[in-house]
């Protein structure tokens, strides 16, 4: 699984999608979650939900809104039902996800005392000693 710094489109094969925040910030939650609970290593999935994490709070602007969710949507069968879904700062469901990433993503930070930046990478775990 690879998580850039940016969201990511809907679709890679769509590449004029909007970047769609709110799921973007719950998977960031699901595997920032699982690290807290010791479900996953966090020298593994660490740096994926750093850089997740990161991509999220780009979409927070300087007022505290969440750019980047569509407006409320039922289920398509088709990728182009979701393609071109209107994106609206007042959708209220993209929110949620991002304040759950975030409350996660403090609780890692209080928990995890070895976690550090080396050659431009977040690293979690201590070093090893040579």
């Amino acid at each position: 699984m690879r998580l850039s710094t940016r969201a990511t489109p809907l679709s890679s094969a769509c590449r004029e999608s909007y970047e769609e925040t709110s799921a973007s910030a719950m998977f960031v939650f699901a595997l920032v979650r699982g690290i807290n609970r010791g479900w996953l290593d966090p020298r593994a999935f660490g740096p994926a939900v750093s850089l997740g994490w990161n991509a999220v709070t780009t979409r927070v602007n300087q007022k505290g809104q969440v750019e980047g969710t569509c407006v409320g949507t039922g289920m398509g069968w088709d990728p182009m039902f979701y393609m071109y879904r209107p994106v609206h700062v007042p959708a209220a469901h993209g929110y949620g996800p991002v304040f759950l990433a975030g409350a996660e993503m403090i609780a890692l930070l209080r928990s995890q005392p070895d976690i550090a930046f080396h050659d431009g990478g977040v690293q979690f775990g201590k070093a090893p000693s040579h």
